[in-house]
């Protein structure tokens, strides 16, 4: 009786090779294929074994971590520049700068002083760049206006009187 799992040739075809599974694959083990060919008379018969390579993940790599170096902040005059400014702070920075003189020496103070936080003193160092670019300008506003009023005077005519 022929086996049920193996396919037949149509009637009429004679096989060519025994009548044998093409592969077979053994349960829980790995597939391996098995091939018969009809080798001429005078050689042996060749029959040819593959076996399915087993695929593995490469083994994962212990890393090593290099020692961490811990920065320490240097002791100096500079401790309080990370500190972070509240509302209050800033009030009564604003009302200095109101007060005549008093906002240009501590816009000084703020701007060079080693304990000053770092946002105050770029801020501080920001508007005294902004005030002498003010006064700057006012010089040479004033300086254009001398000198047309000079060029007026020596002119000889002033609002329609000789002088």
């Amino acid at each position: 009786m022929p086996d049920q799992n193996v396919p037949q040739p149509p009637e009429g075809v004679q096989p060519t090779t025994p009548q044998q599974p093409i592969y077979q694959q053994p349960a829980g083990q790995q597939q391996s294929y098995q091939q018969s060919y009809q080798q001429p008379a005078d050689q042996q018969p060749f029959q040819q074994s593959y076996q399915q390579p087993t695929y593995q993940q490469p083994p994962q790599q212990a890393y090593q971590q290099s020692p961490q170096q811990v920065y320490q902040q240097p002791a100096g005059p500079n401790l309080a520049g990370d500190e972070e400014l509240t509302v209050g702070n800033w009030m009564v920075t604003i009302l200095l700068m109101c007060l005549p003189i008093v906002n240009i020496v501590m816009l000084f103070v703020w701007g060079f002083s080693d304990a000053t936080p770092f946002a105050k003193k770029n801020w501080a160092k920001a508007q005294l760049i902004w005030m002498a670019i003010g006064i700057g300008i006012s010089i040479i506003i004033v300086i254009i206006t001398v000198v047309a009023g000079v060029s007026l005077s020596n002119s000889g005519t002033f609002n329609g009187y000789s002088v």
